[in-house]
């Protein structure tokens, strides 16, 4: 049999057009859908038997959690089932044999999952009234000179130059510079 899997809860495409973008791609490879899978998390996989194939709009529409990611996949590979994704030119069927495909289709879909979850993040903060994006200047939180700052300002008092100082505090010289400005030095 052949399966479309539609996520219902997927933020990008409404089931809708993920319906849609399935129906043209099948009838281009001339296939025909038997059946919908529609989910709002995770697809209910104990439907599908040995030697079926499932077209899915794009590789996030998959399921809706990381964890049951690898189970779906294992699933697939063990039952020998041919998955479709109407937006890679990566699918799994019975022709495809090469390792080095496998990992490139596999890194393909962790990508577009990752970044898709990440959007789904993002999505909810701004939802909830949250910053999109980490806030300014939160890189790191430790600097270079943190608990050195009294040692650096006693040599410079003591006459040593610049790079002497960033020589003994293990820092480069615009480090020091930098410093010794924001102290009025």
């Amino acid at each position: 049999m052949i399966y479309g899997l539609i996520s219902l809860g997927h933020i990008k495409h409404d089931a809708g057009a993920q319906r849609a973008a399935i129906v043209a791609w099948a009838k281009r490879q001339n296939l025909t859908i038997n059946a919908f899978i529609s989910f709002e998390k995770n697809p209910d996989i104990s439907t599908l038997a040995p030697g079926d194939t499932v077209i899915c709009h794009d590789w996030d529409c998959l399921c809706g959690e990381r964890a049951f990611l690898r189970e779906f996949l294992q699933r697939i590979l063990t039952d020998g089932l041919c998955l479709y994704s109407t937006r890679s030119e990566y699918c799994l069927d019975q022709g495809r044999h090469s390792m080095k495909y496998a990992f490139e289709m596999y890194a393909e879909i962790w990508d577009t999952f990752i970044s898709y979850k990440n959007f789904q993040g993002a999505r909810r903060r701004a939802a909830n009234g949250g910053f999109m994006g980490r806030p300014r200047g939160s890189r790191g939180t430790r600097h270079k000179m943190d608990g050195r700052e009294e040692i650096a300002i006693e040599m410079h008092r003591d006459g040593r130059s610049m790079y002497a100082i960033a020589h003994e505090l293990g820092v480069s010289a615009p480090t020091i510079k930098r410093f010794l400005s924001a102290q009025g030095f």
